[in-house]
């Protein structure tokens, strides 16, 4: 049942069992699966059925660092804030953790997560159950290139999975729980304790208040935003809920994109085709997308992050604006940053870029087809390491709720610039020495960094650990010190790997509701 905030009577208290606020990808997965049990259920949600600029400027702040150059669009363009979340703007990419990404690398500081990939295993699963997604992720194909001992392929499933089209005719017509829409947060009220949640303050744009009371609360308001709730909410403890240690809103990553170089390729471009983009392949003739990188044993080898690589025929990725520059933005990043001017990128990269179209063939004329086909661009997604300076902060400036605005200084570290020498020089070798390819790269040492922003995935910054020191959350998900408060999302994780992080969220948000299932 759908019911709209702006429509209740002032002052009104509502009360559940468990209390969700935010209507994406993990806030609709965690309803669904708790709505078969008796339990009181429901879930808030900012925005309506459909976009609106008014609730789509509550996510307007600031943005520090070198990577995005002070471009704010960032946080409005790579979020949605209505009814299904930013899985309006997901591409679909689909691929679990692998083992590895959940252990400790004692190279990275602060890695390793409390959960192993056997626990995850039966969660991610459903959660491609869920998605309507077989979950072998090992495809055998001859369209594949053979692993070798330093570079192996991996497999994304494509599912375009639009939760707020999918599941909004079901969850309107269902009884068994309220979904309300046009409701912010806007402070997380602790008991005067300080160890569990007594209410949630709730505000709309048009002025409209409520106290929601539940016995659980789940926040799954997306990576910055949990993060920036409890920030704000800090009438009892002064830094905020969960953050005694200073942890909240600190280690945020993202995906870090790039084009590294030019592949010219040995083998004919139609072999090449899997990792270019989503093509049938297998028996089943799923929709798939292969990708490279480097071995597990090679990325300790090198004591490096983890990165895959995938490609883009020259011919056809390239192109230029009215100024002659050259345009390497993917589709995902160019829908965020549509002008082809280098927008965001700092002005030394720009004249970096500038000396490379002229000096290298990889900034050749399209017009040159024919020279191009042996030729594809490198395109690179780099994990970033869990750094306690790249964070989330609150800005001095209020929104339209009188919130204090969010900060984000997305920052890099000299682990994330050798990560990317060294899987780009071991890549090439590796490549090289399997016949396969050779490359040139754009720049031997990366300076400028050739980072040109994110997948728009915002993670970390409510970490899990077993310890309040290391972390926000527990293995469950439950703050440290709050006895009824959890958090779902992309914000809990302790490191990010380099798969796209939806498959993750899904897996652990199933995962929350077997433990909420159980604890109530």
């Amino acid at each position: 049942m759908f019911l709209e905030a702006e429509r209740l009577e002032k002052k009104t208290q509502l009360q559940t069992d468990v209390c969700i606020v935010g209507a994406g990808a993990a806030g609709i997965t965690l309803l669904r699966a708790l709505a078969a049990t008796p339990l009181k259920l429901l879930l808030v949600e900012s925005g309506g059925t459909s976009p609106e600029p008014a609730t789509q400027s509550l996510y307007e702040g600031e943005v520090t660092g070198k990577i995005l150059g002070g471009e704010h669009r960032y946080l409005t363009e790579s979020r949605a804030r209505y009814f299904g979340g930013t899985t309006s703007r997901w591409g679909g990419w689909c691929l679990p953790l692998g083992a590895a990404d959940f252990e400790k690398r004692e190279w990275i500081p602060d890695s390793g997560w409390p959960l192993t990939a056997k626990e995850m295993a039966p969660y991610y699963t459903r959660a491609c159950d869920t998605l309507k997604i077989p979950p072998e992720f090992q495809v055998k194909s001859e369209r594949l290139q053979p692993d070798s001992a330093g570079i192996v392929s991996d497999i994304y499933r494509q599912q375009p999975f639009q939760f707020g089209e999918i599941y909004q005719n079901d969850l309107r017509a269902s009884q068994k729980f309220s979904v309300l829409l046009n409701s912010n947060v806007i402070r997380v009220g602790l008991n005067e304790a300080g160890d569990a949640v007594k209410e949630l303050d709730l505000r709309t744009l048009g002025g409209k208040s409520a106290t929601v009371r539940a016995k659980v609360y789940v926040l799954a308001v997306g990576g910055l935003e949990n993060a920036r709730l409890l920030l704000s909410s800090n009438d009892v403890h002064k830094n905020g809920v969960g953050n005694d240690k200073d942890r909240v809103g600190r280690y945020f990553m993202e995906h870090l994109h790039l084009t590294v170089g030019r592949v010219g390729l040995v083998k004919p471009l139609e072999e090449w085709e899997p990792y270019m983009h989503f093509v049938k392949l297998g028996a089943s003739g799923d929709r798939l997308l292969a990708s490279l990188r480097l071995s597990d044993a090679v990325q300790k080898e090198e004591r490096c992050l983890t990165g895959s690589f995938t490609l883009m025929p020259l011919f056809s990725a390239f192109a230029q604006d009215k100024k002659g520059h050259g345009e390497f933005l993917t589709a995902r990043f160019r829908h965020l940053f549509p002008r082809p001017d280098f927008s965001g990128l700092t002005q030394k990269y720009a004249a970096g870029l500038e000396k490379h179209r002229r000096d290298t063939a990889l900034f050749q004329s399209v017009s040159a087809v024919a020279s191009l086909r042996a030729s594809a661009v490198l395109h690179g997604r780099l994990e970033q390491s869990p750094n306690p300076d790249s964070r989330v902060s609150l800005a001095k400036e209020k929104d339209a709720l009188g919130m204090r605005k969010l900060r984000l200084e997305w920052k890099t570290n000299e682990l994330d610039r050798q990560s990317l020498t060294k899987t780009t020089a071991r890549f090439a070798l590796e490549l090289g020495r399997t016949g396969w390819g050779r490359v040139q790269r754009l720049a031997q040492d990366f300076d400028p960094w050739p980072v040109t922003g994110g997948g728009c995935h915002h993670m970390g910054t409510t970490r899990m650990s077993d310890s309040p020191d290391r972390g926000v959350v527990d293995r469950e998900g439950k703050v440290h010190g709050v006895k009824n408060l959890y958090v779902a999302g992309s914000s809990v994780f302790p490191t990010s790997g380099f798969a796209n992080p939806t498959l993750t969220i899904l897996a652990l948000t199933l995962r929350l509701a077997d433990r909420l299932k159980a604890a109530t």
